[in-house]
């Protein structure tokens, strides 16, 4: 009887432990004006909260010690005292409603480490005037912009592939719309009621657009489709009650009805034609630091082309203006055999022979690099094998 009460009692205390544990971890802490949690491995901050009096606030990108990965949902929502938000490079994230319903807020700066723009972001932020969306987000989820009404400029970044339904609804000052190459996906009622726009250009990337996307855009004149095939699916009403003399531009070249005849409710008007657009380029490399020897690999593929395609990459590694390598695919290798900061410099081509041209700095160190060997620590093996050596050599000696 004795020995089952103890291994209770030993069982409630283990309970008890990891309750505090899954406790402790979820537990806010606050730095300064920010309430945040915890979580991952290794620990990344998540804002939770805002406690500070508003106005222009730039976003630490660390807080308690941690990197500030996450801006939580609904974290400085209604927060009417906020007029400009800059968030660092070292979030991710931004969580769903996190800035809902700051209706003074004017400004918000989302750097290119961010990946997502959840539902209801910036909802009802209707002071907010422009936004850049950085190429490094994939997702503008749904109602995203939703209601931002003094929004008169938005550019989409060349990484996103699906703008999410209603993410700009009724943000009535949009004028100025620039959606790039990359974009598959544009949702229903994507951009509805937004009263103030003119023009829309499509990319050829897109292949859906939903129903009502463009519905009481009572500006709306032209729209222009920069693909040779026609977007897939368009769904119903997607522009419906908008003025009578819109009218649809695309290449003659394309498989869109010629000028006068109807595609989907939209009458064709003028034919456009030429490649006026230049390529635009773009590299990462990996590693990010290189050591001597090491094979870096060069990634061009986020270059594109809004109204053509890229047809040539060239490589430019000693920053003199010759380009030593040329490839038709946008990946390639380099490795250097001097410590040191080297500009190198891609150069794209597109299908007219427009280029546009990227550098960026690589610093390879002195220190470690790869073995030459292929075999895993070389360095160790070849350590032991001379100490062992130097061992038999004394022994022998000593022998003597």
């Amino acid at each position: 009887m004795k020995k089952k009460v103890y291994q209770l009692f030993i069982c409630m205390l283990l309970i008890g432990m990891l309750l505090a544990v899954a406790s402790d971890s979820v537990s806010a802490d606050q730095d300064g004006d920010y309430v945040y949690i915890t979580s991952g491995t290794p620990l990344a901050a998540t804002i939770t909260g805002y406690t500070g009096a508003g106005g222009d606030i730039i976003i630490p990108s660390m807080l308690g010690g941690y990197p500030t990965v996450h801006i939580g949902d609904e974290a400085f929502k209604a927060c009417f005292t906020l007029t400009s938000v800059v968030i660092p490079d070292s979030v991710v994230t931004i969580g769903a409603g996190a800035f809902n319903s700051c209706n003074n807020l004017t400004s918000v700066t989302i750097p290119g480490s961010v990946s997502t723009i959840g539902h209801y972001a910036f909802y009802f932020c209707n002071s907010l005037s422009s936004v850049i969306i950085p190429a490094s987000v994939l997702t503008i989820e749904d109602f995203a912009f939703y209601y931002c009404l003094s929004l008169s400029s938005v550019t989409i970044g060349s990484g996103v592939t699906t703008i999410g339904d209603y993410a700009f609804y009724s943000c009535t000052s949009l004028s100025s719309l620039i959606i790039t190459y990359g974009v598959t996906a544009i949702g229903n009622s994507t951009f509805s009621c937004c009263t103030a726009l003119p023009s829309v250009i499509i990319p050829r990337s897109v292949t859906t657009i939903g129903s009502e996307t463009f519905s009481y855009c009572s500006s709306l004149t032209s729209i222009t489709f920069l693909g040779l095939v026609a977007p897939a699916t368009v769904g119903e009403k997607w522009i419906s009650d908008t003025p009578a003399e819109i009218r649809g531009h695309a290449y003659a070249a394309s498989n869109f009805p010629l000028p006068g005849e109807v595609w989907n409710g939209l009458i064709m008007g003028a034919e456009i034609s030429g490649d006026t657009t230049p390529p635009v380029a773009a590299v990462t490399l990996t590693p990010s630091n290189p050591s001597l020897i090491q094979t870096v690999t060069f990634n061009a593929s986020a270059s594109y082309d809004s109204d053509g395609s890229i047809i040539l990459y060239e490589w430019d590694w000693n920053n003199d203006g010759v380009y030593e390598e040329s490839h038709t695919t946008p990946i390639t290798t380099h490795a250097w055999a001097e410590a040191g900061n080297y500009l190198i410099t891609v150069r794209v081509t597109d299908n007219v022979g427009a280029t546009s041209t990227k550098s960026i700095t690589v610093q390879v160190s002195g220190e470690g690099g790869a073995d030459n060997t292929g075999i895993p620590g070389f360095e160790l093996i070849c350590g032991i094998g001379a100490m062992m050596i130097s061992i038999l050599f004394l022994k022998k000696k000593r022998n003597r």
